[in-house]
């Protein structure tokens, strides 16, 4: 299984958008067979666009955010404090 490129999409949550996401295409069809080819997103960058829906955009009043353009410092400085309180939160309800 090879890479044959990689794509920006866009991702859709209700009335949200997050744009320029990067999705690997590879070189054989999907293991449900419609489509003529496999489709991924990483697991890091699929976390970071779940996050932007549910707590950086809705926070912010942002209809619309470009994952290639919009993430800076501070946006990335956001997200690991996020990331740091929800492991503290899961460690401590153990």
């Amino acid at each position: 299984m090879a890479v044959l490129r990689t794509e920006l999409r866009e991702v859709k949550r209700g009335e949200q958008v997050v744009k320029s996401v990067p999705v690997k295409v590879y070189d054989h069809p999907c293991w449900e067979g419609c489509c003529k080819h496999q489709e991924s997103m990483s697991i890091g960058d699929s976390y970071q666009v779940g996050w932007l829906h549910q707590h950086y955009m809705p926070e912010h009043g942002l209809k619309e955010f470009d994952y290639q353009l919009d993430w800076n410092r501070q946006v990335d400085q956001a997200f690991i404090v996020w990331r740091a309180n929800k492991r503290a939160k899961m460690k401590d309800s153990q």
